[in-house]
């Protein structure tokens, strides 16, 4: 009779448990987000896998469903009317670079719960922030090339790569469309002479995202300079660059978009920014309350940039090259 008590016991206790979850409401539980993507890196199904598995993981872990849709060419505020009209308890815009909204569209922001993740969004007019008190989550893309600085800086002095020569000279290539590229070529610049202090960086800046053109004849300039380690920002316009890589007397650290597959014994590392990390992070912190207005910056700390070395060339990276690039990245670089 005990026996049969206990367990009856247990088993309520089992239920009670249980049923304590359904009677306290969450604030994200059930919650329909809308993901609109503008401006994906090129080149590479990397960003959209990535953020696929932000919206898988936000519903496994926490119950909010999420559609993902491609903006269409001027149609964004129609795209956000129709994630308004189904009844999403939040939009994200989602992507790379600058996206200038038109004046008369302007006022429409005020009234969509809205967040932009990776997005610099700017009226055409007076260029700045589209509404106020919206909150946009800015990826610290400096930091990962603070790291790809580092890397470069001491592979070009310690030389245990075949391509590096004696020539204490790296290689910056940027594009000029790319909002982000003076923080790219700050981190870069900052990397490197935190480990290099005397290491000369030829620099070249790309016009066009396309231009590849351009690209290989800035490319030319640099390897006559003996640039051995060269860091390319995203683009379609780094293509030649990279195929060149490893056969040319020199190394490639490349950005988002680009796989180790592309070019495996020229390919030394990239910065890959974390769209599942940033997603999720971005989302559940707006439901829980914990998501603050204005600008928001996440970078390394928060997980959401990486710099990640080909495990092809680990073989030449010494303790040295280790030690450094497992040192704290220093804050407010770009200050």
């Amino acid at each position: 009779m005990r026996r049969k008590s206990a367990r009856l016991a247990w088993a309520c206790g089992v239920v009670f448990l249980l049923l304590i979850p359904l009677g306290c409401a969450s604030p994200v539980q059930n919650r329909r987000v809308g993901i609109i993507t503008l401006n994906s890196p090129e080149g590479s199904t990397e960003s959209t896998d990535l953020v696929q598995r932000g919206l898988t993981q936000l519903y496994a872990e926490l119950g909010i469903s999420a559609e993902r849709i491609e903006a269409r060419p001027g149609k964004l505020v129609d795209d956000l009317s129709r994630m308004e009209s189904e009844g999403r308890d939040l939009v994200v815009l989602q992507g790379r670079g600058k996206v200038s909204i038109p004046p008369g569209d302007n006022n429409y922001f005020q009234d969509v719960p809205l967040i932009s993740v990776g997005l610099n969004l700017q009226d055409v007019k007076n260029q700045r922030l589209a509404r106020e008190g919206l909150t946009q989550i800015r990826y610290k893309v400096e930091e990962g090339a603070y790291r790809a600085g580092v890397l470069a800086g001491k592979m070009t002095v310690e030389r245990t790569h075949p391509a590096l020569n004696p020539v204490n000279v790296v290689g910056y290539l940027g594009c000029a469309e790319d909002p982000e590229e003076m923080a790219y070529r700050v981190g870069f610049d900052r990397g490197v002479h935190a480990v290099n202090p005397a290491c000369v960086i030829s620099g070249k800046i790309v016009g066009k995202m396309g231009d590849t053109a351009q690209a290989q004849a800035f490319l030319g300039e640099l390897l006559k300079a003996k640039a051995d380690v060269i860091f390319c920002t995203p683009g379609a316009w780094s293509q030649p660059v990279i195929k060149a890589a490893g056969s040319n007397s020199f190394l490639v650290i490349t950005c988002e978009g680009q796989d180790f597959k592309e070019n495996p014994a020229g390919i030394l590392s990239k910065i890959v920014i974390r769209d599942d990390i940033g997603i999720f992070m971005g989302v559940s912190r707006y439901f829980w309350g914990d998501l603050p207005s204005g600008l928001v910056q996440w970078g390394i700390g928060e997980g959401v940039v990486e710099h990640v070395i080909n495990s092809k060339m680990d073989i030449y990276l010494l303790d040295g090259v280790r030690q450094a690039l497992l040192q704290p990245v220093p804050p407010n670089i770009l200050q």
